[in-house]
């Protein structure tokens, strides 16, 4: 026979991996680089001069954004409190 409580903790362990991820994806989505959505706001932000000034570094900010997190400890940073944060309120 199967443990009883065997199933909760699968379907809490899968919350956390799911809460894990989606905050990771949130948080780099945020960052204010203008591919991203927290690069949208930013270019909102400014002024009309400046923002069409970001259009060119659009095109190679994805990659060199790419590579500083491959290269960083980008998620232990900026993605763990975030993590630590949401997990806090859950429990």
């Amino acid at each position: 026979t199967p443990h009883p409580g065997l199933g909760v903790t699968v379907v809490g362990m899968l919350a956390i991996g799911s809460l894990s991820i989606n905050c990771v994806l949130a948080v780099f989505n945020l960052l204010p680089v203008p591919p991203l959505d927290g690069g949208r706001v930013l270019t909102a932000l400014l002024p009309v001069r400046v923002a069409r000034a970001l259009v060119p570094v659009e095109r190679i900010a994805l990659i060199v954004l790419f590579l500083v997190v491959m290269q960083g400890n980008f998620v232990s940073r900026l993605v763990h409190p975030v993590i630590d944060f949401f997990l806090r309120l859950a429990t």
